[in-house]
């Protein structure tokens, strides 16, 4: 089943051609990590920025902060903590808060 959805992503990533990827669940980052690196390979090298929104304001899964990924963004400092304690660079996370539309 991965490998499937892994194949449908790719295409649409080819198709589209985005100019950014973002991650709202902490399950797609190995994945969506995997068909970005390999689509800059086809691509020329041209690389996709992928981010991370984390949307947990308590405890965050671990899964979340995914070594490759261009950008973090966490909803506090706490958060940031944790992020730099799983391994992610400080140039790699930002203390953000969480995106809410107005309205």
């Amino acid at each position: 089943l991965a490998l499937t959805w892994i194949d449908h992503f790719q295409r649409c990533i080819l198709e589209e051609d985005p100019d950014v990827i973002v991650s709202v669940h902490p399950l797609m980052q190995d994945p969506v990590s995997r068909v970005v690196k390999r689509v800059a390979t086809w691509k020329a090298g041209r690389k996709i920025p992928f981010v991370t929104v984390v949307t947990d304001l308590g405890d965050a899964h671990p899964f979340w902060f995914h070594p490759t990924v261009d950008r973090c963004f966490v909803p506090v400092e706490e958060m940031s903590k944790v992020a730099l304690s799983k391994g992610l660079v400080p140039s790699q996370v930002s203390v953000y808060g969480l995106p809410v539309r107005r309205g």
